[in-house]
């Protein structure tokens, strides 16, 4: 008697049911072989993508590929080996010097000699000029900048121009330039509009209010007749005036001149240490009213081409119309010369 009975003694799969294949059931091991083959590559395909992810970028990973590093940017790696950076932006142009470039002047405003005048201006503040002339085109309002396209040291000197000008805009040049004699070798065109034309600066002033609003101003209590200078202490009607922005001013008196003559003041405050532009590429007589008021006051003007004093001597210490200035006790200097 034997263990198991003769023949099949297998039980019938159930219906839609998948019997797993034994060696002894064909000749070769099939379902193991494809089993290991696809546990193979399974590996190396793990091994190359931990490989990939785990590269430094340095080195060619072996598969055709090549990682590089653009400065500035995020690199992405393309099929072939090309490295695609994003893009950066474009650096800042530097800084130009007034002479990178010839300016000329256009008189767009209708006023006489209004291009020479300003030609004048800007010479004196250090550009270097071309022959002024007249617009071909119509009168302008508002003064313009151009400058010729694709002219880095020309677009440099036109902002530089705009800005001493009082910061007008600036464009590119139109085609044909706007002037009757021609730009020659410029490559900047200044457009003289009426908002510039006609105008001239009839003083300039600095003044020091220092302790300003505080009673007992001498020389600003008002009276029943008005104001006393010699009775500052005089009792009536007194009034101590409102304090002002800052301590120092610079006042701008302009005057134009033509037909209907106007008189403007314009008043720029300041404190101890701060600075204002000065304005002598638009009004050159400004040249020494500006040196007057930093030997005076200590005023510093940016821009200006030559602040030194104008009054004192050049080693004079302190500045004299300054309320805190110390007086008397001030020791008689005597030139050395005969």
């Amino acid at each position: 008697m034997t263990d198991a009975p003769e023949g099949p003694a297998e039980v019938e799969p159930e219906r839609g049911s998948r019997r797993s294949p034994r060696v002894g059931d064909s000749g070769s091991p099939v379902g193991s072989t494809l089993s290991i083959v696809l546990a193979v590559i399974a590996v190396i395909a793990g091994f190359l993508i931990l490989r990939a992810v785990t590269n430094d970028g340095d080195d060619d990973d072996g598969l055709g590929t090549t990682n590089s590093t653009a400065p500035g940017g995020v690199v992405t790696t393309l099929p072939g080996g090309s490295a695609a950076p994003t893009p950066t932006p474009a650096p800042t142009p530097a800084p130009v010097a007034k002479n990178a470039a010839t300016v000329s002047v256009a008189n767009a405003s209708g006023v006489a000699g209004s291009a020479a005048g300003m030609s004048t201006a800007l010479q004196t503040a250090g550009y270097t000029m071309g022959t002024p002339g007249n617009t071909t085109a119509e009168k302008l309002t508002t003064s313009i900048v151009y400058y010729v396209n694709g002219d880095a040291n020309a677009q440099g000197v036109a902002a530089l121009v705009a800005a001493d000008m009082g910061g007008l805009q600036t464009a590119a040049m139109p085609t044909p330039p706007p002037i009757d004699k021609g730009l020659g070798t410029s490559t900047v065109l200044v457009m003289v509009g009426s908002d510039t034309a006609g105008k001239t600066l009839a003083d300039l002033a600095g003044a020091d209010y220092l302790g300003w609003g505080r009673p007992g101003v001498t020389g600003y209590i008002g009276t029943p007749d008005g104001r006393d200078l010699n009775m500052p202490a005089s009792q009536g009607h007194a009034r101590v005036p409102s304090p002002k922005p800052k301590r120092f001013s610079v006042a701008y008196h302009l005057l134009r001149v033509g037909a209907d003559p106007r008189r403007v003041r314009v008043v720029v405050w300041l404190d101890d240490g701060e600075t204002v532009g000065s304005v002598v590429p638009v009004w050159p007589t400004a040249d020494w009213f500006e040196r007057e008021a930093w030997d005076m006051y200590g005023i510093r003007f940016d821009g200006h081409p030559n602040l030194v004093r104008i009054l004192m001597d050049e080693d004079w210490e302190g500045f004299p119309l300054r309320k805190d200035y110390p007086i008397g006790g001030e020791p008689v200097r005597f030139s050395d010369e005969v």
